[in-house]
């Protein structure tokens, strides 16, 4: 059947605009706070007259326009308290001073905010982007497949690439789509065999923790158990094999366990014939991590009253002890022949006419790829498809897979859309159950709402449980996502495989690089570490390769084991409390993104920071401002060092301003080369990253730079929060979301800023579970 081509484009509202609402008649207007601070600090320079910055602060009258200058103002606060305002040569405030305006301001806002219901901002329609499209594809049709890989790659728009506003829809990406979809469905329906059981790690046994080798003395009730990877539900073999110690030892009687709960309870005798007996227990499995242990339940008496001293050993049982030698724990599967794909999709009713079971199909399948139920109307236009289908010819499955094509084209499958089911409602209100369940997978996940989630939006509870719903799906594998899609995006590394530094910087050592900030934010995710850990975790993750890079002579052993580290694998390895490695800002993947191909660049490090770290972004320079060589060039004495250079930059009008910002922090990174390895040197002269911050401040390399961030771990707080924020929501914050970021960062801060508060935080804000009434108006 000659396929038919869909083009359609997705419209958004316009940007809300501000509006400040009259004041009340006879009511007299609260002034400006801190107005004698402003009068005398700021004014002369950012008034009417001068307007230097282009900041007229002049024209805000009162304590109403404050609050709907919050952006402007909340900057101000910041300013102030950094000590970037007033500038060098201005009469400066105390610190009580300056502490004092920055809460008047926030009082201001404080007044503004509260008992006002949040403005949740608007709702974007958003195209599933590459990574959302492979794992959606993966979760709806239980093929491991990626043919989004394919696709044009998606525009980033706010520092990530799921911003509603730059997914855009071309011809060409719908091209991609219609091939994509028939391609999906032929897996999907003609399947592979799923892929065995899949045991994690090195070794076949664990003992208290630890791996070892594949046979085993085990002379309590002390348990051993293996991990297995299941890449799909199914029926699996859980297989043993042992024997007694001795052929006149008492059979061992042992219980097999899986993930806790006891499979079936066996006895070793020992074997006529072969070395081992063998059992072999059917059992059915979900995919994920399972873990296979057994425990002997008739131990020797003598030996179990003392079982600390006899563990289970891998060497030769030499005192010839009673109890098993185990030699196998195995998961065998998955046992079923027909593929999980075909069989999941094609489940119907088999005493139902054709119809009726292509219907039951399209139904399900549309229900979960719309993450919704589908409507009745829907369902028809799909079954109307099959029938055509099968008047042109095809069987059974075949028409029922053009018409899962067709589901797979649609833009309720390749679209977000969040339609309004309470339009007439002129205020904010809640989001449906099932929008809600969408924005919860595909910021944790990126990927659809799972066979939890749904049955809970269907009910109307998923919003009553959603505290519990963020711990399982952060406790699930495929939370991976959300460290692998926001961690490279935010610390902007997700480049790192396209750059080039010369032969040194392989592929392997790119690889190794991104790896190690990966596994960093997955420990400060996972073990719910504070926030703070990103600038000062004295903590890392090397693999030998990366090691050697760093100059870390000692690693290379296992701590637990004293075994030597494959040279592949990644361990956590603490670094020294006086070395000069510490969080992220010293990770080799950020500071070889940092730097120039030749050299380094304390401006894009200091850039970064402020970015990144400090939410402080400073405006592009001039377009008529020189490369720094050329700047230096011709100069009497030229400098040698990339900072000497910079000094000579930054005196220079025009210049100074921002680079009194920037610099700083980027000088206190000059110990690291272009390839973040350490160094005493910039080419032939010392390296001095002595540093001093336009307030004075004065510190000097990373741990003065941690000290001075550690100083602002609310502001990087913020950062942090508004970058998740702006992932979470796929599109950019605006000044009505202000309110929402300060109660976010007060409850991180209140609870040790610990990683997984901002996430919750995130996840029950106003914006995250809310909407606006389409004729509400935008304040």
């Amino acid at each position: 059947m000659t396929r038919q081509k869909l083009l359609f484009v997705a419209l958004v509202a316009m940007a809300p605009m501000s509006v400040r609402a009259a004041d009340p008649p006879g009511e007299k207007p609260a002034p400006v706070p801190g107005a004698a601070f402003v009068q005398r600090y700021c004014l002369s320079c950012h008034s009417a007259e001068k307007k230097r910055g282009d900041l007229d602060l002049s024209g805000f009258r009162d304590e109403a326009t404050v609050v709907a200058g919050r952006k402007v103002w909340s900057n101000a606060i910041r300013a102030v308290r950094d000590g970037e305002m007033p500038p060098k040569g201005a009469p400066q405030p105390t610190a009580d001073a300056r502490e004092a305006f920055a809460e008047a301001v926030r009082g201001a806002f404080l007044r503004a905010d509260a008992g006002k219901p949040r403005d949740p901002g608007r709702v974007t329609i958003r195209r599933l982007n590459r990574t959302e499209y492979n794992n959606t594809v993966r979760d709806l049709c239980h093929i491991e497949f990626e043919p989004a890989d394919n696709f044009p790659a998606d525009e980033p728009s706010h520092g990530f690439d799921n911003q509603g506003d730059a997914l855009s829809l071309s011809p060409l990406l719908m091209e991609r789509y219609l091939d994509a979809a028939e391609v999906v469905v032929a897996r999907a329906l003609a399947g592979k065999p799923a892929k065995p059981a899949e045991r994690v790690g090195f070794a076949q046994f664990m003992v208290s923790g630890s791996k070892v080798p594949y046979r085993l003395y085990v002379f309590t009730s002390e348990p051993v158990a293996a991990t297995f990877r299941i890449a799909a539900d199914g029926e699996y073999l859980v297989r043993v094999e042992g024997k007694p110690v001795k052929k006149d030892d008492p059979a061992p009687e042992v219980s097999v366990i899986v993930d806790g709960k006891e499979l079936k309870r066996v006895t070793f005798a020992f074997p006529e014939k072969g070395a081992y007996t063998r059992y072999e227990i059917p059992v059915a499995l979900k995919q994920g991590n399972r873990r296979v242990s057994l425990r002997l339940l008739n131990p020797p008496a003598e030996l179990e009253e003392k079982k600390a001293a006899y563990p289970p050993q891998v060497d030769a049982n030499r005192d010839n002890r009673p109890g098993l030698e185990l030699h196998a724990i195995d998961l065998v599967g998955p046992t079923d022949d027909e593929p999980e794909s075909r069989r999941r999709i094609l489940a119907c009713d088999p005493k139902a006419q054709p119809r009726e079971q292509a219907r039951e199909i399209l139904t399900r399948f549309a229900d979960r790829a719309f993450r919704r139920p589908a409507t009745a109307e829907e369902v028809d236009r799909y079954l109307k498809l099959y029938d055509r289908s099968l008047e042109a010819g095809q069987n059974f499955e075949a028409a029922i897979g053009t018409s899962l094509q067709a589901i797979l084209v649609s833009p309720n499958f390749l679209f977000r859309v969040e339609l309004d089911d309470r339009p007439q409602e002129k205020g904010s209100h809640p989001i449906s159950e099932y929008q809600l369940a969408s924005r919860l997978s595909y910021f944790l996940w990126s990927s659809m709402p799972d066979e939890a989630l749904l049955p809970l939006a269907a009910k109307g509870e998923l919003s009553k449980n959603l505290d519990a719903q963020v711990t399982r799906m952060l406790a699930d594998d495929r939370s991976d996502a959300l460290v692998e899609n926001f961690a490279p995006q935010w610390l902007d590394i997700r480049d790192l495989a396209r750059v080039t530094r010369g032969p040194q910087l392989d592929v392997r050592l790119r690889e190794s690089m991104a790896r190690e900030t990966l596994l960093f934010c997955d420990e400060v995710l996972r073990k719910d570490r504070p926030i703070t850990d990103f600038l000062d975790g004295r903590y890392t993750f090397l693999n030998e390769r990366l090691a050697r890079h760093y100059g870390l002579a000692q690693f290379g052993r296992d701590k637990r084991t004293a075994a030597p580290v494959p040279a592949h694998a990644f361990v956590r390895v603490e670094l020294p409390a006086d070395g000069p490695r510490a969080g992220v800002l010293t990770h080799a993947s950020v500071l070889t993104m940092t730097s120039n191909p030749d050299r380094t660049s304390p401006v894009k490090r200091g850039t970064w920071i402020l970015e990144n770290v400090l939410a402080s972004p400073t405006p592009p320079p001039p377009a008529d401002v020189p490369p720094l060589e050329q700047a230096a060039a011709g100069t009497v004495k030229e400098p040698v060092t990339v900072r000497g250079r910079l000094e000579l930059h930054r005196s220079k009008p025009g210049c100074a301003a921002c680079h009194a910002k920037i610099d700083p922090l980027g000088f206190a990174l000059e110990r690291f080369d272009v390839l973040g390895q350490y160094r005493d040197k910039d080419g032939k002269a010392p390296v001095d990253d002595a540093a001093e911050l336009s307030n004075g401040q004065k510190f000097q390399g990373t741990d003065g730079l941690r000290k001075v961030l550690l100083g602002k771990k609310d502001q990087f707080t913020k950062c942090l929060t508004e970058k998740m924020l702006t992932y979470a929501l796929g599109r950019g914050l605006g000044d009505h979301d202000g309110p929402t970021v300060d109660a976010i960062v007060a409850a991180v801060a209140k609870d040790n800023y610990r990683f997984q508060r901002l996430i919750f935080e995130v996840v029950r804000s106003s914006p995250f579970t809310m909407r606006r009434g389409t004729k509400e108006t935008p304040k």
